[in-house]
């Protein structure tokens, strides 16, 4: 495939600035030009049909960003256009983020991944599973079970006697610690045997209370010195502050109606002081600070001169960990092309337009996304704030950047 000549001169300036900073020049995947441009339109229309308020999407390979777009609003109301330095609500996001600092404390040997729980919680040592014997007593839940979703727990949303008793002790309550949060799941049963089912649950926001155990620190603090310092994600934490505000975006819901309003960036929660530090769900951030720790993720642990995995962690993390059996379940329904690593979904084949094998990521509750396919060196996010979550965005993306590549599968 020829190189546009356009492109052509930006990568040789790109390569120039890196031999000027002393790096080993790479040559980039070729892009298409044309099928890129289609991001752009895919954007603007998901904006001009009342879909999302505003997006933004970012394209990276091989350590460089080779795409990045934006429309609409990050708040209608404030009449604030979205832009590059947006912050956004991680929401689920967050989780890798919390695998990443359990990982660190299993490579200085501060926990073990087949450790129960309850070596760290005490709290959870007394747990049973509903419906089980004495004769069928099942295994502890461990910390791997905790960072795959096999835990046994959930996340009340269900019809479960587990998620009832969810429900009953407002387990994710904003105005708690984590420390309640797993003094409460302490008195409720498990759904299922840990190991069993893969079943997307508060493990995450339990591993983070694990993290504060072990660290003797808040999980933002540990966050803020082992990961957001070394990647340089200055934006990135479980609040904004004040002088930040104005780049915070608003959340909306979607209904027959459309979009509304749900969350004002001056009223938000994330606006206060955090108490509950939610290893499931509770950073903010922006695009180019995601970036840094997905580009960390993709390139062995290390970015920008700063390890915080070593390579054959991120490689045992982003692989698939779920027991033999064991299949991804939304809505019900069965997802046998998909895995689960630790903390991250990991493609087991490929899956049409929704992912090729060894791709790996998540995404969040208003509408974001990443993804990596460690083939490709590519990284890939998608950013909105819409509620309950819609994948319109990133699905319609998805295929238009395998595509452009010089080789794909769409």
């Amino acid at each position: 495939m020829r190189t546009h000549p356009t492109l052509a001169a930006s990568l040789l300036l790109s390569c120039a600035t890196a031999c000027l900073a002393g790096e080993a020049p790479e040559v980039p995947v070729e892009f298409s030009r044309e099928r890129l441009s289609g991001v752009k339109a895919v954007l603007v229309g998901e904006v001009e049909k009342g879909a999302i308020p505003g997006g933004m999407v970012l394209v990276a390979n091989r350590g460089r960003v080779v795409l990045y777009e934006e429309a609409g609003f990050m708040d209608r109301e404030a009449k604030r256009p979205m832009r590059r330095d947006t912050i956004f609500r991680a929401y689920s996001m967050t989780k890798p983020i919390t695998a990443v600092a359990a990982l660190q404390l299993y490579e200085q040997g501060k926990l073990d991944l087949d450790d129960p729980v309850a070596k760290y919680l005490p709290a959870l040592a007394g747990v049973t599973v509903a419906g089980a014997t004495a004769e069928s007593k099942a295994r502890p839940m461990t910390i791997r079970d905790l960072l795959r979703h096999t835990a046994g727990l959930s996340y009340g949303w269900g019809a479960s006697a587990a998620d009832e008793g969810y429900r009953k002790v407002n387990i994710l309550d904003p105005e708690a610690p984590l420390k309640s949060l797993v003094k409460k799941l302490g008195g409720i049963q498990l759904d299922h045997p840990p190991g069993t089912v893969w079943k997307y649950s508060i493990s995450l926001d339990v591993l983070g209370r694990v993290i504060e155990v072990v660290s003797k620190k808040s999980l933002g603090d540990y966050f803020e010195a082992h990961i957001f310092a070394p990647l340089g994600m200055k934006d990135t934490a479980f609040q904004v502050p004040p002088e930040k505000l104005s780049r915070f975006a608003a959340n909306y819901s979607k209904g027959q109606a459309g979009l509304s309003l749900l969350d004002a960036p001056a009223k938000s929660r994330f606006a206060k002081p955090a108490i509950l530090h939610s290893g499931g769900g509770g950073l903010v951030s922006t695009i180019d600070d995601y970036l840094s720790f997905a580009q960390a993720l993709l390139h062995g642990g290390t970015w920008n001169g700063k390890r915080v995995l070593r390579a054959k962690t991120v490689a045992l993390m982003t692989s698939d960990q779920l027991p033999k059996g064991v299949s991804v379940r939304f809505a019900g329904r069965e997802i046998t092309q998909l895995g689960y690593g630790l903390g991250v979904s990991v493609w087991r084949q490929d899956a049409g337009p929704y992912g090729i094998k060894g791709e790996f990521g998540w995404g969040g509750a208003a509408s974001t996304s990443f993804w990596i396919s460690p083939a490709d060196k590519l990284i890939v996010l998608t950013v909105t704030q819409v509620m309950p979550r819609t994948r319109q965005l990133d699905l319609k993306v998805k295929p238009l950047v395998y595509s452009a590549r010089r080789r794909g599968p769409f």
